[in-house]
């Protein structure tokens, strides 16, 4: 179901993540009952639990959660990214943390997160790139899409000029080979020796 656009609705009376699902009709009051026991048990946060034993899809979570955070949710990455971000953002920073890099703005670095409470890592990446830095929220599969299509591009375009390096190389070997073959040298000596001797004509 669509949800409610107004910046206010979650105040006060409903100010946890908890709380705010089941207004949206994103988990029922036993899911959530379900939901406590698990934590109590294992310990692990709401989101997780909710995310991990499928109570809600991925999507409808992040869209409430990001609401509450005050945070924009983006469905399509691709449209909102920057490719030349990746030159401060290496493939093994974005693969490590789960995180896509969309664009860099005045000093703010704004990077696709599916875990805005992996707050260590966001501090990590910052004092890495010496930016500071904004999340916005986007689904696993979203975030991976896009960092496959950030590097392998990337990737590519190294792999493209590998080949040319390697062509080039063989080219070289190629002309090589054939100026110290048994035919070549014996036309080099041939012309040689006609210099030598003031000769004219060359026969082979």
């Amino acid at each position: 179901m669509p949800l409610n656009r107004n910046p206010g609705r979650y105040s006060m009376k409903h100010s946890t993540l908890e709380e705010m699902l089941i207004y949206e009709k994103i988990i029922t009051h036993q899911q959530l009952e379900e939901v406590i026991l698990i934590q109590k048990q294992t310990g692990q946060a709401t989101f997780h639990i909710i995310l991990d034993h499928n109570f809600a899809k991925e999507k409808d979570v992040l869209r409430v959660l990001a609401k509450s955070l005050s945070i924009d949710f983006l469905d399509n990455l691709s449209i909102n990214t920057n490719p030349e971000t990746i030159r401060i953002f290496p493939e093994k920073l974005a693969r490590n943390y789960h995180m896509s890099p969309l664009r860099v703005t005045e000093g703010i670095l704004t990077l696709a997160t599916s875990n805005p409470f992996n707050l260590s890592a966001i501090d990590d990446i910052s004092t890495i790139t010496g930016l500071t830095v904004h999340t916005v929220l986007a689904t696993k599969n979203e975030i991976d899409l896009t960092i496959e299509r950030l590097y392998s591009k990337k990737n590519g375009e190294k792999n493209e000029t590998g080949e040319e390096i390697k062509a080039r190389d063989e080219e070289v070997e190629n002309e090589e080979n054939l100026d110290t073959s048994p035919i070549v040298k014996m036309v080099k000596n041939l012309i040689m020796e006609a210099y030598r001797l003031n000769a004219s004509d060359i026969h082979i």
